[in-house]
């Protein structure tokens, strides 16, 4: 998160040095991976956010919501009044429903 932070860009792991990039990517930065969405074409995604989300906070799923939708993938997005551990730890009765709807698609 940090090198995203820095950098600006939704990008792979910066292994800190053109030839460590090189070695790893084939180029001596790292992928920008919403550079990449376009391959995501023909595949449903389905994106949710927590409202109440200190580390990821929805703004930054809207931002990749936008960039597929731009990128012609069919894409949704949904918002839930959690915060960024509820979605790991604290499985709520109304994200595991929406989660199985998605799933039964």
């Amino acid at each position: 998160m940090v090198q995203s932070k820095d950098s600006g860009r939704f990008q792979l792991f910066d292994h800190g040095s053109a030839a460590a990039n090189i070695a790893a990517y084939g180029s001596p930065s790292p992928p920008d991976v919403a550079e990449n969405y376009a391959r995501l074409r023909g595949t449903s995604v389905d994106l949710i956010a927590g409202v109440n989300d200190g580390v990821i906070g929805p703004e930054n799923i809207r931002v990749h919501h936008e960039r597929l939708l731009n990128a012609g993938v069919d894409v949704s997005y949904k918002e839930f009044e959690f915060g960024h551990l509820d979605f790991t730890f604290a499985v709520k009765e109304d994200l595991k429903l929406y989660m199985m709807r998605l799933l039964r698609k």
